[in-house]
């Protein structure tokens, strides 16, 4: 699913926009693609998606284990901003 994403989108420039607006700031598992890719295609086939459904597109789409907790903690300012950027 990654790859119809970067139809769309510069990986390197949604990565550079991830660490501009602080969404990423160290190595992390969700990088800003991937957090681009879940909250728009992941919320598209299950718009009331839970955060454990959300870990689990993160899982299954993404190959990245990652907690409802640690997807949590991404639903920030910073991430309303770097999607806010992303989907002008």
């Amino acid at each position: 699913m990654e790859i119809d994403m970067l139809r769309f989108f510069s990986k390197r420039e949604v990565e550079a926009l991830a660490r501009e607006t602080a969404l990423v700031e160290r190595r992390s598992p969700i990088t800003g693609i991937k957090f681009l890719l879940t909250f728009t295609t992941g919320l598209l086939s299950v718009p009331d998606g839970t955060l454990a459904q959300l870990a689990a597109f993160l899982s299954c789409a993404c190959q990245t284990d990652v907690s409802a907790q640690a997807v949590d903690e991404r639903i920030n300012a910073m991430a309303m901003e770097f999607m806010r950027h992303c989907l002008p």
